[in-house]
């Protein structure tokens, strides 16, 4: 094939080479070689970086729409297009649904396996960008400074603690740095295999993330920079002619993914409109208060509030320090070196994007300054600049503007060790102060309450009821009722509408007996010695002594029945409940939704004659004995 007889974009480095590149001399026969050290010692830091991240997520717990990931895979067929296809917050995410389902089928509510599969997915997507960077730099010491930048810059942290956005953020990831380099091995050898394997990672990315459509643009944008470097002329047409195969095979998967996309969930933009003033404040605020600081080890500090995420809280003096250093290493790599603005132009946008979809998607619910400093939406761009500062690595030096060296090359070999190594304990201090905030998260004890004493809570079905805010905010409704989020719970009462034992589960998980409070009652009924009886195919309307308004109330039914049978009630428009009756004076409690000025009776069992004695309508509330 024509592509495999060019000369590559960038020649391969033997190890011979790139150890005689890393140390200016060749190495004695009876030594280690350094490319040879270079790998271990890259490999040591990915198995670091796995340690410490495996230490954080040991520390952490489900939170917000992990559980929601975990109650959707309990009421809903693994491999259903109801579960698959689900339109989450605007993300179409089947292989992240696939994979919460498989853990929540055979480890329900258990977080050592959601834990475990993040540090898996972690491995995957590091390993992806060290085989990348290898690609661009060869086994020589300097790959170490890109690496040790992506595997330990805080700015990915937050984006892998939370279960269900590392779903989607370390998948992007591994998609970012596997496609860009398959993409720079099917320039270089010609052999269309990387072709297919590039474009299954591409499918692949695309089915956790929805953002995955950016991995063939980076692939092809590297690709263009490299063959720049190298002193193509025309390093676009060469670069698609080249990598053609790639690029049909990504078009391909793409435009199968966005119709799919389009299809299922329509536009991904929040429906509020905003002014380019309005959404200045967060990006503003994102990049410089959260990337930056990030991407040189901040932000030290975090801050998180009862049922939100944690987010990045630097100091003001970080983020002066923050914005002077990587302003002096961009002008200064752009003095130095041919084709870095480029580069650097191309990591920009890349965090422009990021932050204009954060801003688009959360602007409308009033969350974007939040979510810019919660730097999940920002995690994928540590791949970016750590590529990014490789390729200003690898880019020749400017012959139209000779400069001074800044360092001798002794000064070098000792100031950026020293860099990388204050760069990773900074980091290191920011994930343990991440860690610190990211430990309390009340959903660990809850659960294991809410598993302990619903095995002991007996038969009767429980009403439904909202789980405690802290677990799961309220605006996730119907999410966050308990025959949601406690439906993987295999050794629990049902959920009902209806019980004939009032009791709800506490703050603290644990199932308690209730009675109503802030109760309304029903007039009395007309019947001597009945109340209100319900006979016949006719409808009995309860009128309240004061109207409800709209909402899910419990009622308190005292009746007496002739015969064993079934009882519908509805209170004013609302939706209907059915609830057995039996024979004899019996007491049942009801869950309805809805509002009015009463209650409606009706049986549909034949010869049923029921009188319903009082009623009462509230809101549970945990029944004190001692009150």
């Amino acid at each position: 094939m024509a592509a495999a007889t060019e000369a590559p974009v960038v020649p391969a480095r033997s190890a011979t080479s790139a150890a005689e590149a890393g140390s200016g001399t060749s190495e004695p026969a009876d030594r280690w070689p350094v490319a040879r050290r270079v790998v271990w010692f890259a490999a040591f830091l990915v198995v670091a970086q796995l340690a410490v991240r495996g230490w954080v997520a040991a520390r952490g717990n489900f939170f917000g729409d992990d559980l929601i990931l975990e109650g959707r895979a309990a009421g809903l067929p693994l491999f259903s297009a109801e579960f698959l296809l689900y339109d989450h917050n605007g993300h179409l995410m089947p292989g992240g649904f696939l994979l919460a389902g498989g853990l929540t089928d055979w480890w329900p509510l258990q977080w050592w396996a959601p834990a475990l599969s993040l540090v898996l997915l972690q491995a995957l997507a590091s390993l992806a960008v060290l085989r990348l960077l290898r690609l661009l730099l060869g086994d020589r010491p300097v790959l170490l400074v890109p690496l040790a930048l992506y595997l330990f810059s805080p700015l990915t942290l937050p984006g892998f603690a939370w279960w269900a956005a590392a779903v989607n953020a370390l998948p992007l990831q591994a998609g970012l740095a596997w496609v860009a380099g398959d993409a720079v091995l099917l320039v270089r050898t010609g052999r269309r295999r990387y072709a297919v394997t590039g474009t299954i990672a591409i499918a692949l990315s695309l089915a956790f993330f929805a953002k995955a459509v950016i991995v063939p643009l980076f692939a092809l944008a590297l690709a263009v920079l490299m063959a720049r470097a190298a002193g193509d002329p025309t390093p676009l047409r060469s670069m698609l002619r080249r990598a053609a195969p790639l690029w049909v095979g990504s078009l391909g998967v793409t435009a199968v993914w966005v119709w799919a996309y389009t299809s299922l969930v329509g536009s991904p933009v929040a429906g509020k409109p905003f002014s380019v003033t309005e959404a200045a404040g967060p990006v503003v605020g994102g990049v410089v208060e959260g990337v930056l600081p990030a991407l040189l080890g901040g932000p030290w500090q975090w801050y998180r509030t009862t049922g939100s995420p944690t987010v990045a809280a630097p100091p003001v003096e970080l983020v002066a320090v923050a914005c002077a250093v990587w302003l002096a290493v961009i002008v200064t790599s752009c003095r130095r070196r041919r084709g870095a603005w480029l580069i650097w132009l191309l990591a920009a946008g890349h965090i422009a994007f990021s932050a204009t979809l954060m801003v688009a998607g959360r602007f409308a619910e009033g969350l974007a300054d939040v979510v810019s400093l919660a730097l999940r939406h920002f995690s994928d761009s540590a791949v970016v600049v750590a590529v990014a500062v490789a390729l200003i690595l690898l880019a020749p030096a400017r012959d139209d503007r000779p400069a001074r060296p800044l360092l001798t090359p002794r000064g070098w070999r000792l100031l950026v060790p020293a860099a990388v190594g204050l760069f990773v304990v900074s980091s290191l201090w920011s994930t343990l102060t991440f860690a610190q905030r990211w430990t309390d998260l009340p959903a660990g004890d809850y659960l294991a309450n809410a598993r302990a004493s619903l095995a002991a809570a007996g038969p009767a079905p429980l009403l439904d009821q909202a789980v405690a805010e802290d677990v799961l905010w309220g605006v996730a409704h119907p999410a966050n009722l308990a025959s949601n989020v406690l439906a993987p719970l295999e050794q629990r009462p049902p959920f009902a509408t209806w019980t004939s034992e009032l009791r709800l589960i506490d703050e603290s998980g644990t199932v308690v007996p209730a009675r109503l409070g802030l109760s309304q009652v029903t007039e009395p009924g007309p019947v001597p010695d009945c109340g209100h009886l319900v006979s016949g195919d006719a409808v009995t309307p309860v009128p309240l002594e004061d109207g409800v308004y709209a909402w899910p109330w419990t009622v308190q039914l005292d009746y007496f029945a002739n015969r064993d049978g079934v009882l519908q009630v509805s209170l004013g428009t609302g939706e209907a409940v059915r609830t057995p009756v039996q024979r004899g004076p019996h007491r049942v409690f009801l869950r309805l939704e809805g509002g009015g000025e009463e209650l409606r009776l009706h049986s549909p069992t034949r010869d049923l004659a029921l009188c319903m004695t009082g009623a009462l309508i509230g809101l549970p509330e945990a029944d004190d004995p001692n009150g």
